[in-house]
């Protein structure tokens, strides 16, 4: 079981060091934290990613979202990052009207 959930821990999710990797609730995701300030959510049996949290310097805006583009934010969240699909890049409002959705973190 240790070289599987290597594999799905290591992957390709992070840009930077990946440190304290955990089960959530169920064992069916693994959260693990990189150096690059992202927190990951990760399925056990596929290795998928299904959400990541970012957490802004700031200590108060942050942002989540699923591989599907949906997210929930802080109030000011979404002004600080980026929006990009393929080569468009979005404005936060411009995005928002699609994508925006807090219920996905049920």
């Amino acid at each position: 079981m240790y070289e599987e959930y290597k594999k799905i821990v290591i992957g390709n999710w992070h840009s930077d060091i990946i440190c304290y990797p955990s089960f959530l609730p169920h064992e069916k995701y693994i959260a693990n934290g990189g150096y690059d300030g992202i927190i990951k959510i990760l399925d056990v049996n596929s290795g998928e990613m299904v959400g990541s949290l970012i957490g802004f310097k700031d200590g108060k805006n942050w942002i989540s979202y699923t591989k599907e583009g949906y997210y929930d934010c802080s109030e000011d969240g979404d002004e600080k990052f980026p929006f990009v699909k393929g080569m468009t890049v979005f404005s936060s409002t411009e995005y928002k009207k699609f994508f925006y959705n807090p219920e996905f973190k049920k």
